[in-house]
């Protein structure tokens, strides 16, 4: 338990230096805070590894930023019916929670799982 902790405060780090530093170029305002608190939700919902990613998301209209765990992927949007139409675009993969997107990675979560994650984005981001 402490070890996983240890792993989990160490991803916490790497994810808030890779928001903080960018990766791409961006020309949005990112609420780095907002994503550094949603990766630590996402850490601590069951079946995470505890590694998480960052990068640019430009194959999204409008997408400025995205940040991809063991299961899903969240894209954030600086406008909302961006995110919409992106959100629409990913059909039952994807689930809008306001400037956010979440992209179920793993096809084979219940209905359960993916309300965690949406509740995860909705609370901390």
């Amino acid at each position: 338990m402490i070890a996983a902790r240890g792993r989990a405060a160490t991803a916490r780090v790497a994810v808030a230096v890779l928001l903080v530093l960018g990766v791409g170029g961006c020309s949005a305002t990112i609420p780095v805070e907002r994503l550094d608190a949603i990766g630590h939700v996402i850490l601590e919902l069951p079946d995470e590894s505890g590694v998480l990613t960052t990068g640019p998301c430009a194959f999204l209209d409008g997408c400025a930023r995205s940040l991809t765990s063991d299961q899903v992927t969240v894209f954030w949007f600086a406008d909302e019916d961006d995110a919409a139409a992106a959100a629409t675009r990913l059909g039952t993969d994807g689930r809008r929670v306001d400037h956010y997107v979440v992209r179920y990675d793993d096809t084979t979560l219940s209905d359960d799982v993916r309300r965690a994650y949406e509740d995860a984005v909705r609370t901390a981001g």
